[in-house]
């Protein structure tokens, strides 16, 4: 199966709330189902949601996203599971990860990184997040996720700019590198 960039499809809001994003989810799969030809909702049997910050993959759960706090603690794979069987008359299996791990293993498959044996990413937006993953000896591929599943969550490294002083990041914590490099940061 060959994945479907449903960017080019669906326009999406910045940090909607928990019913908007569950909205844009149902157009996004929508839109890759018909980019595959697919007839309807039926053809969907698995799903998986890519994510910012804290994350609980076992539980399907958003532990913590320091920006958009509506999205903390929220059983989002329970939800999306349960909208997408009633659209496609069947169980549909939602799992979940942080984005900045699924773009690392996207650039380590069919990206700038295919053919590395490491490869770390950064991205930038609303906050800073990232991924590092390393090729294994059968050349499948290991994520560093830390014992909290953040390891790779650059927007919460401390930055001490001399003469500057520190902001409180979303995350209640002074001196995180999104408050200064995500672009609500170098908005300020």
């Amino acid at each position: 199966e060959t994945p479907v960039d449903v960017t080019k499809h669906v326009k999406f809001g910045v940090e909607p709330t928990r019913k908007g994003l569950l909205q844009q989810l149902q157009a996004a799969i929508g839109a890759a189902l018909d980019a595959q030809g697919a007839t309807s909702f039926g053809d969907l049997c698995r799903a998986t949601l890519l994510m910012p910050g804290q994350l609980d993959r076992q539980k399907g759960a958003m532990r913590f996203v320091p920006n958009n706090q509506e999205w903390n603690g929220w059983a989002i794979c329970r939800e999306a599971a349960e909208m997408l069987a009633q659209l496609a008359g069947h169980q549909v299996v939602v799992t979940l990860e942080n984005d900045g791990n699924a773009h690392v293993v996207g650039e380590m498959c069919q990206g700038a990184a295919r053919g590395f044996q490491s490869a770390s990413e950064a991205s930038v937006g609303t906050g800073i997040g990232g991924g590092h993953a390393w090729r294994t000896s059968n050349n499948g591929i290991l994520l560093l996720v830390g014992a909290h599943g953040i390891a790779a969550e650059f927007g919460h490294d401390k930055v001490h700019l001399p003469g500057v002083r520190s902001q409180l990041c979303n995350c209640g914590c002074p001196g995180c590198a999104e408050t200064y490099g995500s672009t609500a940061g170098l908005e300020h």
